[in-house]
């Protein structure tokens, strides 16, 4: 089902194309990661379940496991998922630790204290570069090895910065009350993100009103739910256009979008640049 496709071997960081083939399925027999490993979702979806705590993985999502720690995983659709794993030392993950919080970079045990973070903006293009990079045979192993570190730590600080606010004492009760609510709207929202869905259908997934979903959805994410579901769309279509598409009106009306106007709109506003010069990128 698990296909590892090597991207990049350096001394410090390792990169791998991870490809499933899993259709909708319950959760796997426990699996562990031989490495400290930064999961980064490409397409597709699945609910990974890390530390007593289930995470919807979608590309909006970075993950981050330790090594020889313990998860499993279900897929809530059929379709698999498409993932690039950054694999690192410990010695590397103390550096990177100290950097955004040190009282973790400290214990007598380095690990990753969080299990999932939010995959900005800034973030997914430095990631989205790096693998047209790659796939154009770029091997400046100094460089490449520097712009992965970079996307770790990026990753890294801003799932601290969120864990923070979510553990300060106003917000501590709201978040455990709220979470739950949210990751089923996001879970809809992944699985369902070519379909015309209408706010009631969302709120009635996570069982609450669709006023109170929509503030503690952004209270929760940093984005309102169209804009969550515009990302997901984006990231699908760049995907498949590193894969090969070239029909960008046909992909934009199988991802939803009401037209190729519309997807060129969505795509600039997140990107900052059109389909066609992402493409451009990919066959420069």
């Amino acid at each position: 089902m698990l296909k590892f496709l090597p991207l990049f071997r350096g001394g410090t960081v390792r990169l791998d194309d991870v490809v499933c083939r899993s259709n909708r399925s319950g959760f796997s027999a426990p699996e562990a990661a031989r490495h400290y490993t930064v999961i980064v979702p490409r397409s597709g979806v699945f609910v990974g379940e890390i530390r007593g705590q289930r995470v919807l993985s979608d590309a909006n999502t970075i993950l981050f496991l330790n090594p020889e720690e313990p998860y499993r995983v279900r897929h809530p659709a059929d379709g698999g998922d498409r993932c690039t794993n950054i694999c690192l030392e410990e010695a590397t993950v103390r550096d990177l630790l100290r950097s955004v919080d040190a009282e973790s970079a400290e214990k007598a045990s380095v690990c990753f204290d969080v299990s999932h973070g939010p995959n900005e903006p800034a973030v997914h293009r430095q990631h989205r570069h790096l693998l047209a990079s790659l796939a154009r045979g770029w091997r400046d192993a100094l460089e490449i090895e520097e712009t992965v570190l970079d996307i770790a730590r990026a990753a890294l600080a801003t799932t601290h910065r969120r864990a923070s606010l979510a553990r300060s004492p106003r917000r501590v009760g709201v978040a455990l009350g709220h979470r739950r609510l949210v990751e089923a709207a996001k879970e809809l929202l992944a699985t369902r993100s070519t379909e015309r869905l209408l706010l009631g259908d969302v709120a009635a997934q996570s069982g609450c009103s669709p006023y109170h979903l929509c503030r503690i959805f952004r209270l929760q994410t940093g984005v309102t739910l169209h804009r969550y579901r515009n990302r997901l769309r984006v990231r699908a279509a760049q995907e498949r256009i590193a894969q090969g598409e070239k029909d960008l009106t046909r992909l934009a009306l199988d991802l939803g979008f009401a037209d190729h106007s519309h997807f060129t709109h969505v795509f600039k506003g997140e990107t900052g640049e059109p389909p066609s010069a992402f493409r451009a990128i990919l066959d420069t």
